[in-house]
C-alpha cells in the first residue's frame, strides 16, 4: 500500500538524514504517514528543549510559545505515565490549562523515540485511529534509532566501557599466567627419616 511504502522511504530518509536535517525530516516529513496540525521534536537530555517545530527551519528559543511549550513538555516528561499516550487539556497541569487552546489543538499524542529522552510530539484536531498508531510505533522506533545513531557517546559511558574492557584484560592476563605455571616444571623432594 502507499502508507507503507510511504513508511519504509521515512526510515530509509532517518536513517541517512545528518544533524539537523533529521529533526527537521522528524518534525516535518511525518504528516505523510499521519496528517497533524503541528509537531514538535524535544528532547530532555541534556536540556529540556525543542529541536524542531513543523512549518519552521529554526526554533525561536525565546518565543514566547516555545518557552510555554517547553515547560510543558516537561511537565509530561517527568509524569508517572510512560510511553505512547494522547493528551487532552484535561490532561495537563492546572497552570497550563489556560493557555493550551492558544497554543495547541485539542489532542496532544505523545510518542517516545526509542529508550532515550527524545519524543514525538503531534497536535492534532482528532484522536489517532489505531491504524495510525500501529505505523507510528514503527516509525518512532525508526526514528529513536536515527537520533541515537548521531549522538556522540558520553564521557560516562566511553569510560565505563574502557574500565569494564580494562577488567577483562586484567582478567585474561591472570588466567594465561596461570595457565603457563601449571606447565612450568617444579622439582619436589621429601625429607623423612631413613635406616641405612
Amino acid at each position: 500500500s502507499r502508507r507503507l511504502s510511504l513508511l519504509l522511504q521515512l526510515e530509509r530518509r532517518a536513517r541517512a538524514a545528518k544533524g539537523d536535517e533529521l529533526a527537521f525530516l522528524i518534525a516535518n516529513e511525518t504528516f505523510g504517514l499521519v496528517p497533524y496540525r503541528q509537531a514538535f521534536l524535544w528532547s530532555g537530555a541534556p536540556q529540556e528543549r525543542i529541536l524542531a517545530m513543523s512549518g519552521i527551519a529554526t526554533v525561536e528559543r525565546n518565543a514566547p510559545m516555545v518557552a510555554w511549550l517547553e515547560k510543558l513538555f516537561g511537565t509530561i516528561a517527568r509524569s508517572d505515565a510512560s510511553g505512547p499516550r494522547t493528551l487532552t487539556v484535561q490532561d495537563a497541569p492546572q497552570a497550563y490549562r489556560q493557555d493550551w487552546s492558544e497554543w495547541l489543538p485539542p489532542y496532544l499524542v505523545w510518542l517516545p523515540l526509542g529508550h532515550g529522552a527524545d519524543v514525538l510530539v503531534l497536535g492534532r484536531e482528532t484522536e489517532l485511529a489505531e491504524s495510525d498508531r500501529q505505523l507510528l510505533g514503527f516509525l518512532v522506533d525508526a526514528y529513536g534509532h536515527a537520533l541515537a545513531a548521531q549522538r556522540p557517546r558520553s564521557l560516562t559511558a566511553r569510560s565505563l566501557n574502557l574500565a569494564a574492557r580494562r577488567k577483562r584484560l586484567i582478567a585474561a592476563g591472570a588466567a594465561a599466567l596461570a595457565l603457563l605455571v601449571a606447565f612450568l616444571p617444579v622439582r619436589q623432594t621429601a625429607l623423612a627419616p631413613a635406616e641405612i
